[in-house]
């Protein structure tokens, strides 16, 4: 998360990770074992499950999906020139309205 009034990169594992499910210091890693075989594994040392080898879940998530987990696949395509995005138009007070209306936490402004 970067803080709108510095731009640095805040780093806070009990931080809730605005836009995404959970804490900063959590999230599913997808490990690709040498016979191909898949599985997800969750980071950090928050939950129970944190570090163990979650051997069905890859394969839940594609047949519940219909969809192929391909880790050497492009997740999102390249954006192409980001200079033809326009400036915005937000004000530093509209920016500062933003960040009231999250009671003041710009952790949860990136």
């Amino acid at each position: 998360v970067v803080s709108a009034a510095s731009g640095k990169l805040q780093n806070n594992p009990n931080a809730e990770a605005f836009g995404a499910w959970g804490y900063q210091d959590s999230c599913f890693v997808l490990n690709v074992k040498p016979d191909r075989s898949k599985y997800a594994m969750m980071k950090g040392k928050r939950y129970a499950i944190s570090g163990k080898p979650l051997t069905g879940l890859a394969d839940f998530v594609e047949k519940e999906l219909n969809a192929v987990i391909d880790p050497n696949g492009v997740t999102f395509p390249a954006c192409g020139d980001l200079r033809h995005i326009p400036e915005s138009d937000l004000t530093a007070e509209s920016i500062s309205e933003i960040v009231a209306s999250f009671g003041g936490d710009e952790s949860r402004i990136s």
